[in-house]
């Protein structure tokens, strides 16, 4: 079948007739007259930049000529000379000083200097008049330095004084609590004779002398062009002045329009970004018989651009109305001639979009042909497919099937790769869910056991039974602690589940020995997926074999160790699973803690009643002994008083005898 004309690639046919054959013509027309107009204007700003930049250093050399001739004319004056030939400063030298700094507002410090480099006479107050302390160079000597050696060795220096590049001045800056950045000049002192008496040092202000020049001119330059610059150079280029102070204190290298990447990233850190900028160039020559320092000064202008404004210029404009005119004619018969067809189509489009929008998935419209609109309408179709099947998947998610694929999706489908992540998200939350529930229903099983009640090995049985079946272990030992009347701790085995009876019946472990040992010394979990060999053998009606994992944990509690629990499986445990023998460790170490005080006292309780029963029955027979001692006592006073009243008696007869022999007569 012979297709039309535009049944093709319409949209492209379209434009190759009307932007390629006409729009394109005149856009290239209109940006080679903008492109010649802003270059001009480029140039123009160049020579500016350039001239500019001529004038500031031609400004500043003769403004050093001067500080130049200044020095020399002080040195020369016969204060200095007086001054010099006294040994000590006079009030008529000191004023001098001080008027000077006043009247030229332009230095920070003067310095009279003898032979020795010791300053002899400095100024005391600052340009505005007002008192400053001067003792940081006063009375100092400056014998060392490169201006004292220059004009006090040969001939003194060309020209007749000395000078400086930019510097920082120390002593300027702690008298003034300022940077310090300024340049000096200084000059012999010479008698009538030409002998050599000493030197005059002057420090000129940089803000007063260079700042004000550089920055007079750059603010002339931003009335018209507010982002304009002007940077000062030293001869290796430094930046040594501009607006931002900050590149200054950098010592920021700035070489001119070949500079290298390194200095444009700098420059770009500091806000200067030298591709927005149209550059001149100058070099400070001197003045006179001052040489100068081979200073450069920069102007950096705004670069101007192709924008609107460049095509609504009075040059352009004229011939932008015209071509307007036409274009927009040629696109209005354009527009009448295609219109139905294309628009008819796009219309179907159009309508199959808002019921897509409004959230219905019905069969998008058939589409032949190859062009624009049949390809938009085939990937309509697809669009709707892609939605369904992600309308399918939302729909397994909400059951709860979270195992369910998403098929054909690709890196660029950005909301069916947010509905997968969703459902690996809601894996992951169940996955959680599940971790956390089944530690909780662990730890609820243990605490039954914990309460039942029961004696400690009772208790020890059943806490390692349920531990080796809920953490699928095939084998478990329980060890409690024993410690002596000595005080010495060892490990003995409480219960024990699967491993050799003979072998670990009434086994006892010292702290430290082996694994068990070495969990109790350190207090933290040991787990071993890499079993040494015949360390445990795993033993059924069938066989043999080494287990896969260890799980060695502490029974501690409030930093007390009450036992170690020992596990071995084939498999190995997850974290959340070692995570949750940690946390039996503390149930199962603070169970048997309260057991222990438990059976302590009832182990006191029976005693003391034992010992209260034992002294009941000794104060019985206490008693049953004091009775008696007191009938013997009463049958020994009653025999005394017998014996007693015999005495009496016989004493009474011994008496009556005695009393009858001396009265009877005696014989011869």
């Amino acid at each position: 079948m012979k297709r039309s004309v535009f049944s093709e690639n319409v949209f492209a046919r379209i434009g190759v007739v009307t932007l390629a054959s006409t729009l394109f013509l005149v856009c290239a027309l209109f940006y080679y007259l903008a492109y010649r107009v802003v270059d001009a204007d480029n140039n123009a700003k160049a020579i500016t930049a350039r001239l500019t930049s001529q004038a500031v250093v031609d400004k500043i050399d003769r403004n050093f000529y001067e500080r130049f001739g200044d020095v020399q004319a002080y040195a020369y004056n016969q204060l200095a000379r007086q001054t010099l030939d006294s040994g000590a400063a006079t009030p008529a030298v000191q004023r001098f000083v001080n008027t000077m700094t006043a009247y030229y507002v332009l230095y920070d410090l003067m310095m009279i200097c003898d032979l020795n480099g010791k300053v002899l006479v400095t100024n005391t107050t600052d340009k505005a008049g007002e008192p400053i302390d001067p003792s940081p160079v006063f009375a100092r000597s400056y014998a060392h330095t490169d201006w004292f050696k220059a004009c006090t060795t040969g001939n003194g220096p060309e020209g007749g004084a000395w000078y400086s590049d930019f510097m920082t001045n120390r002593d300027v800056a702690r008298i003034y609590r300022s940077d310090g950045y300024g340049m000096a000049f200084a000059a012999p002192i010479r008698d009538e004779e030409g002998k050599l008496l000493g030197v005059w040092y002057n420090f000129a202000s940089w803000r007063e002398v260079t700042q004000a020049i550089r920055a007079e001119a750059e603010a002339e330059l931003r009335k018209t062009d507010p982002n304009a610059h002007i940077l000062l150079t030293d001869a290796a280029g430094r930046l040594i002045d501009a607006t931002n102070g900050q590149l200054v204190r950098d010592k920021v290298g700035f070489t001119g329009a070949a500079h290298d990447a390194n200095e444009a990233r700098t420059l770009a850190a500091h806000g200067l970004d030298l591709e927005v900028f149209v550059s001149g160039w100058a070099t400070a020559g001197g003045a006179y018989t001052y040489k100068g320092n081979a200073w450069k000064a920069s102007t950096l202008l705004s670069r101007s651009g192709i924008g609107w404004a460049t095509f609504f210029s009075g040059d352009l404009l004229p011939v932008i109305l015209v071509t307007l005119l036409l274009i927009s004619s040629l696109g209005l018969y354009i527009y009448l001639y295609f219109s139905k067809a294309i628009i008819r189509k796009i219309n179907g489009v159009k309508d199959h979009l808002e019921t897509l929008a409004a959230g219905e998935l019905t069969e998008a419209p058939g589409a032949t042909g190859h062009n624009e609109i049949a390809r938009m309408t085939r990937s309509l179709a697809h669009l709707v497919d892609s939605l369904r099947q992600k309308a399918a998947f939302a729909d397994e998610i909400a059951t709860g099937n979270l195992n369910t694929d998403l098929p054909d999706i690709s890196n660029r489908d950005a909301l069916g790769n947010s509905l997968v992540n969703m459902r690996d998200q809601l894996k992951k939350v169940a996955e959680e869910d599940r971790r956390r529930n089944w530690t909780a229903e662990g730890l609820a099983a243990f605490g039954e056991i914990t309460r039942s009640g029961k004696d400690l090995s009772t208790l020890c049985n059943g806490i390692l039974a349920k531990a080796v079946q809920y953490l699928r272990a095939t084998q478990g030992a329980l060890f409690v602690t024993r410690t002596d009347e000595a005080g010495n701790v060892t490990l003995e085995l409480a219960a024990c589940y699967a491993f050799n009876r003979k072998k670990y019946l009434e086994k006892v472990i010292q702290p430290g020995q082996g694994l068990v040992g070495q969990a109790y010394l350190e207090g933290e979990c040991i787990y071993l997926t890499e079993v040494p060999r015949h360390y445990a053998t795993i033993t059924s009606g069938l066989g043999e074999a080494g287990p896969g994992s260890i799980l060695i944990v502490p029974l501690k509690v409030n930093g007390t160790i009450e036992g170690v629990l020992e596990l071995a499986a084939f498999g190995s445990y997850e974290p959340h699973e070692v995570g949750f023998a940690e946390k039996l460790a503390e149930e199962i170490g603070a169970t048997l803690a309260t057991v222990r005080t438990t059976e302590r006292t009832r182990q006191l309780l029976e005693q003391s009643q034992a010992q209260a029963e034992e002294m009941r029955a000794q104060e019985e027979e206490m008693l049953q002994n004091m009775e008696e001692m007191r009938a013997t006592q009463e049958e020994f006073h009653r025999t005394e008083r017998e014996y007693r009243q015999q005495v009496a008696v016989l004493q009474r007869a011994v008496a009556d005898l005695e009393a009858r022999l001396k009265s009877e007569p005696r014989f011869a």
